[in-house]
């Protein structure tokens, strides 16, 4: 199936690109956190939002929407806008033009930043012991049929994703 903005695609994957660059070498100490970066990027997808609408499948393909998402998951300092994205993203899903599973996680992140539990287990920090962790879970007897409707792999799985992509971001020790 032909996208129909294909350099809107090519451009959606090269912010996600340059933001998962920094992220990672934050992450492994190699580089400051850089926030101007986020706020560029939050700018922009407001135009591109504002100007298109929602990336989905049939305009950017697979991996522009899923570009998108990231660009918009990492705009923390604006949980407004994420909560707008939020919304269109659910239309979005409803039509099979956005993949579920990355709405949940965009869901938790939206809920976290408003100081209220995740639905899907899907975002982490350190807390203040230094333990990495899931922030807290609505009703964790649900958890399975709620990530099983929206696609996502077991949280036993994804637990162990997290916790090796963890270890794998700390920096080495002396």
């Amino acid at each position: 199936m032909a996208m129909a903005h294909p350099a809107l695609a090519r451009e959606l994957i090269r912010m996600m690109r340059r933001d998962q660059r920094m992220r990672i070498a934050f992450g492994k100490g190699k580089r400051r956190w850089d926030r101007f970066l986020d706020r560029a990027h939050t700018k922009r997808m407001k135009v591109i939002v504002r100007t298109y609408g929602w990336p989905t499948f049939a305009m950017v393909g697979k991996r522009g929407a899923v570009a998108a998402w990231f660009l918009v998951q990492h705009a923390d300092h604006d949980v407004g806008w994420q909560e707008r994205c939020r919304a269109r993203m659910e239309r979005a899903v409803a039509e099979r033009q956005a993949p579920p599973e990355f709405y949940a996680m965009l869901v938790d992140r939206v809920l976290v930043n408003h100081g209220k539990r995740q639905r899907y287990g899907s975002q982490w920090y350190t807390n203040t012991r230094g333990v990495f962790a899931p922030r807290l879970i609505q009703n964790r007897k649900q958890l399975a049929l709620r990530r099983r409707r929206m696609g996502m792999r077991p949280f036993r799985e994804y637990e162990k994703q997290m916790r090796a992509m963890f270890r794998r971001w700390q920096p080495k020790q002396p």
